[in-house]
């Protein structure tokens, strides 16, 4: 009788474990976010100076940010950091949030009248300093409007009055 009960006490909290719902780990493939930002009456020139402009104003150093630059071939390429959390739940303890910095790598290919805007080498960085080249489902859901907030803001600073 001992055994039953023991095995029935060790058999739900066997049942308790399997309800620990993490985060979908599943990968998205090709994970690039890009948008095509249209300035009607703007050269490849004003474009390519306000987007610099842009970027050292979103990110604190365009230094930093900035890999390459070419006015004659419209191009920039920097790198870019965010960060998304995610929840597991089912814990004893309730829920834990869990954030996870992410590095990426941003193209601005510039002509007259046009920016398009590529995000992609998107990379999880765990606590230790170590990044994953794999985009996860849980961490794609959090990054792609924080993608498309990244648009917004270089569509409305390169569209706001001035050069």
């Amino acid at each position: 009788m001992k055994r039953i009960a023991l095995l029935l006490v060790i058999g739900l909290m066997l049942s308790g474990c399997a309800t620990i719902k993490g985060p979908d780990i599943t990968i998205v493939e090709n994970a690039t976010y890009q948008e095509v930002i249209v300035s009607p009456g703007k050269s490849q020139q004003q474009l390519f100076e306000k987007s610099k402009q842009w970027l050292a104003l979103t990110f604190v150093s365009s230094k930093k940010v900035i890999e390459y630059e070419n006015i004659t071939e419209g191009r920039i390429i920097g790198n870019g950091s965010s960060t998304v959390t995610y929840t597991v739940e089912g814990l004893s303890a309730g829920k834990m949030v869990i954030p996870q910095d992410v590095l990426f790598t941003m193209v601005e290919d510039i002509k007259d009248g046009k920016v398009r805007l590529t995000i992609n080498n998107v990379m999880l960085k765990n606590k230790g300093g170590v990044s994953e080249p794999a985009v996860y489902a849980y961490a794609w859901e959090q990054l792609k409007p924080q993608f498309m907030s990244l648009c917004s803001s270089l569509n409305t600073f390169l569209n706001s009055p001035g050069d």
